[in-house]
């Protein structure tokens, strides 16, 4: 698989490099820190994965960069690197397109490399939203909320 990483971070983005270098079937075929760039390398380098960061430097959301992602490179998986584990950002980028997602705090390397090849393998990925949560879809949040705005047993933990 050759992946492309647009993520402004540089030891984050070094750290992904490092750990999947060692790994036969995963190729980091270039990284980029901004969406501009990104593009550019896009356009001269062959890929089928592209982990890509929210926060970027040239972009207020990453639900552009995925659409524009989308249209230019349709057959491109895109899984999203999610430093801000919000509803409201996890929900643009999948109406955006992405494959799936993590959250930068709750990943692990076992479990970038096993959702990437959830991900190679056609299915959707859907990290946790917290340290306490793990939705299987985005339809589930809808469930989610309805439920708990109706069930007067469930509390506020502070901490």
């Amino acid at each position: 698989m050759r992946i492309v990483i647009l993520e402004d971070h540089q030891l984050y983005c070094f750290g992904l490099k490092y750990h999947f270098e060692s790994n036969p079937d995963f190729r980091i075929a270039g990284d980029a820190r901004t969406s501009a760039d990104f593009f550019r390398l896009l356009d001269d380098t062959p890929a089928n994965m592209a982990l890509i960061g929210v926060n970027l430097p040239d972009r207020n959301n990453c639900s552009d960069v995925v659409q524009r992602l989308r249209k230019a490179y349709p057959a491109i998986k895109i899984f999203a690197i999610v430093s801000e584990d919000t509803r409201p950002i996890v929900q643009s980028m999948m109406k955006a397109g992405i494959n799936g997602y993590i959250g930068k705090r709750q990943a692990i390397p076992d479990e970038f490399e096993n959702a990437i090849r959830k991900i190679a393998a056609g299915e959707q990925y859907i990290g946790r939203i917290d340290s306490n949560a793990h939705l299987k879809d985005i339809s589930l949040w809808r469930e989610n909320d309805k439920r708990d705005k109706n069930d007067k047993r469930i509390k506020t933990i502070k901490g």
